[in-house]
């Protein structure tokens, strides 16, 4: 059982990658005969054998959410959901170098024209669904006086 568990961890980590806190989900769930120290074991070897990384798994991640034109509030929010550590999330944030205020600015010209910046309901409705995107309102600010 527990080499069946193995090669399934392969097999996901061959797809993408993974926090350790999803595959251990997704071995419990998938295994329910094995107790958490075996499964734990099974993740401990696939870490130190470099296979699984919750490191390699935020800068992957961090990247595809940029990508997606999340903000920074949303991604921290999400990682930390994954279970990544709090400190890998903070050196993948310092790590990579993103221009916040210009994906502002490509999801502001993608949403409304800019002459409607100049009307106060179009901006209050743009602010908010920025602010859902998970920018800061400081950010959102700063991006809606350049845009100006």
């Amino acid at each position: 059982m527990i080499s069946k568990s193995r090669n399934y961890c392969l097999y996901l980590l061959g797809r993408r990658e993974y926090s350790r806190k999803e595959l251990l989900n997704k071995l419990r769930k998938k295994f329910q005969e094995l107790e958490l120290e075996q499964i734990e074991a099974i993740l401990s070897d696939m870490e130190k054998r470099g296979w699984q990384s919750d490191r390699r798994f935020a800068e992957s991640f961090f990247r595809s959410r940029v990508c997606q034109l999340k903000g920074p509030k949303i991604i921290r929010y999400e990682l930390a959901q994954k279970g990544v550590d709090a400190a890998i999330i903070d050196s993948v944030f310092e790590q990579e170098s993103v221009e916040w205020i210009d994906l502002i600015e490509q999801l502001i010209r993608r949403k409304i024209q800019i002459e409607q910046l100049e009307d106060f309901h179009s901006r209050g409705k743009l602010f908010q669904f920025l602010v859902r995107k998970g920018f800061t309102p400081n950010q959102i600010d700063k991006s809606i006086q350049k845009l100006r």
